[in-house]
């Protein structure tokens, strides 16, 4: 099955009306103050609610309150799907749970129709990533992943260990890494889930076992709008969502990460990879320092080998980085991981020879050929190069041929204006036929069928329902233009005598 882009946990807000937060803690029976928490709403897949009021001061004066509603979800569960397994982000996935938002809003939390439209609330959290299952569920053998996971950490991406109190204790660096990026745009919590979820529930049902026992999750937290720029350059929309080329993007990017981060190749034991090496193309004096940064690694693991060239050369931090890169890349070349295997770990579990992580992964992803859903239209794209969106798609001209065109945005435009630009385009077009077949009332006919097809194939990319409403009054325009000259024509032929 293709690799898609998975979340466990997301958060979206929207301001709401003061009648709607009051009627919310009457269902909650908790008092209307500054900050409201409603923890467990009862509501299957909604995590938690909360309202923040902000006062609105108009030359110094009151003048009322704005009231900021967050809603955090669990998508799995909201869904229906898995109590514990992180749910696909494809298409048809993020329209049901848009689709589930929605309804909740309205029937449960009793929001008006204008702020039920869940599409339009901002998304301000989004724990995505993979549950990656390792083809075993033998608990030392997952155990042992995580500690290569430790001991291979690059320090690259601009990441480093969250420092929470005990992170570095071997137990808890055979249960889980927890990385932060410095610019504080992203979080990566990568662990065992099925040990994690034993400890919060003591007594899983087999059923939820089985679903996550040979499972790695490695999760990637995104928080704010800085954050979400991996996803989208736009406005933080719960909507982005639907667009497949930012989910895949992003899959694609958490991929390349976990390899930059931990390292490929399989991971062996020391006298495999001394054989190895020395069996290579590389010369002698390449070959030692390989053997020999290979062997630090083994002893004090990738970052610890780091800290050591910087006491014995006095070299900075960026330096080190950069040489340990390199030589982790040619010992990669040679299909095995800079980080070995320790006897400890062989004997614990009779393995010699252990696949990456960043392997099994890219493997993964290299396998979905087809990841997005096909579109009958033209796919609306973010040129990333250019900074626009722009959109790639078919036409017909008056005597029914088709041709390719693409409308782009300018610089920073918003998606939102461009697709109004493709339907301005498609609009112009069925004027232009119209002229070239003006009294030809068949053709005619013709020509506005083909411009209804290609509004109904442009609805597939459309994601705001705005959009969709204004695509769907042209329809209905064009239908009843058609009716009109069918119509018109009947009443001809009738007069003539050919009665249909």
């Amino acid at each position: 099955m293709p690799l898609c882009l998975q979340c466990h946990t997301l958060e979206v807000s929207h301001i709401v009306k003061q009648d709607e937060v009051y009627a919310l803690c009457r269902i909650y029976s908790v008092p209307y103050a500054s900050d409201i928490h409603i923890q467990s709403p009862n509501i299957a897949g909604i995590n938690a609610i909360s309202i923040n009021r902000k006062p609105i001061m108009r030359e110094g004066v009151l003048t009322g309150y704005s009231h900021t509603m967050t809603v955090r979800a669990n998508v799995g569960r909201l869904l229906g799907r898995s109590n514990v397994s992180m749910a696909n982000l494809r298409k048809t996935d993020v329209k049901a749970m848009i689709d589930r938002i929605d309804r909740i809003l309205s029937q449960k939390l009793h929001l008006s129709m204008q702020n039920s439209n869940s599409a339009e609330w901002m998304l301000g959290r989004l724990d995505c990533g993979i549950d990656l299952h390792m083809g075993t569920g033998e608990l030392e053998v997952l155990r042992m992943y995580m500690r290569l996971l430790h001991k291979g950490f690059t320090m690259n991406c601009k990441c480093g260990y969250a420092p929470y109190k005990g992170y570095d204790r071997p137990e808890v660096q055979s249960e889980s890494v927890t990385l932060d990026n410095m610019a504080k745009t992203f979080t990566y919590n990568i662990y065992y889930k099925a040990l994690e979820w034993l400890k919060k529930n003591p007594s899983v049902p087999k059923t939820e076992m089985n679903e996550i026992e040979d499972v790695i999750r490695i999760e990637k937290q995104l928080r704010g709008s800085r954050a979400l720029k991996q996803l989208t350059p736009d406005k933080k929309r719960l909507s982005v969502l639907l667009d497949e080329n930012s989910t895949f993007a992003l899959m694609g990017k958490i991929v390349a990460e976990v390899k930059e981060l931990f390292g490929s190749g399989y991971h062996v034991t020391f006298d495999e990879a001394m054989h190895i090496i020395e069996s290579s193309p590389y010369g002698q004096d390449e070959k030692r320092r390989l053997k020999s940064l290979y062997a630090s690694v083994d002893s004090f693991g990738y970052s610890g080998t780091i800290k050591i060239l910087a006491d014995q050369h006095g070299w900075d931090e960026a330096v080190c980085k950069k040489i340990m890169n390199q030589c982790r890349k040619k010992v990669e070349a040679l299909g095995i991981s800079i980080v070995g295997l320790s006897l400890e770990d062989v004997e614990l579990t009779g393995r010699t020879r252990l696949e990456s992580i960043a392997d099994i992964l890219q493997k993964e992803w290299d396998a979905g050929n087809v990841r997005k859903s096909k579109g009958v239209f033209g796919e609306m794209k973010y040129d990333a190069r250019h900074g626009r969106w722009k959109c790639n798609f078919t036409y017909h001209d008056a005597a029914g041929a088709s041709h390719r065109t693409t409308i782009a945005g300018r610089k920073g435009e918003a998606r939102e204006a461009v697709e109004m630009k493709v339907l301005g385009f498609i609009r112009e077009n069925l004027k232009k036929n119209l002229k070239a077949t003006a009294g030809r009332q068949q053709e005619q006919i013709d020509c506005m069928e083909l411009a209804k097809h290609e509004i109904q194939r442009f609805k597939t990319t459309v994601i705001r329902k705005e959009m969709l409403v204004t695509l769907d009054d042209c329809i209905w325009q064009i239908d009843s233009r058609i009716n009109k000259i069918g119509t018109s024509k009947k009443d001809k032929l009738g007069g003539m005598g050919y009665g249909l």
